[in-house]
């Protein structure tokens, strides 16, 4: 994790902030398709360094057809079936990452801080979540997207937002 970050699993629990989470580690996209082209995230370059990645700490992803993870957006739910979202604790954006290919994530059960989120929007406690392009925005009255978690009670403090995270896939 870069030390720039302002990503926190946080609450009071044994296991820092996600006790009941479910923990994966994925392959991104961007490093499955850079490792069939021959260059890019994962991939070394010419002088042996490890090309990074653009997931990091606080991202919003989701599997697609492949098994891979990409960044996130809420689905608009009725016609389509919900997304499993996860949140990234440990992205692709440093070198243990891309070297390893691979991002580590949590579904539910956490809280969190990150500084992923729409800033020029307006976060009120409680207000429900969305992802667009793995950034956290307000959902929108009836817009039937797919809710990835809430606001927390702190709301936005010192450029961090406060989110609840439940587990499970939530609808519309």
């Amino acid at each position: 994790m870069l030390l720039s970050q302002k990503f926190t699993l946080s609450g009071r629990d044994p296991i820092n902030g996600a006790k009941s989470g479910i923990y994966e580690s994925f392959q991104p996209a961007e490093i499955a398709a850079a490792y069939v082209a021959g260059t890019g995230p994962g991939v070394a370059t010419d002088v042996g360094t490890i090309a990074l990645g653009t997931i990091s700490p606080g991202h919003i992803v989701a599997m697609n057809a492949n098994g891979d993870v990409e960044l996130a957006t809420s689905l608009v739910l009725g016609a389509v079936n919900p997304t499993l979202m996860f949140v990234v604790f440990s992205g692709d954006d440093d070198f243990s990452g891309a070297t390893s290919g691979a991002v580590n994530c949590v579904h539910g059960g956490c809280r969190f801080d990150t500084e992923k989120y729409n800033t020029s929007q307006n976060f009120a406690p409680g207000l429900a979540l969305i992802a667009v392009s793995g950034i956290l925005n307000p959902k929108v009255g009836t817009d039937h997207k797919q809710v990835v978690g809430f606001v927390g009670p702190r709301g936005v403090l010192n450029g961090v937002l406060d989110v609840i995270m439940p587990q499970g896939v939530s609808g519309y």
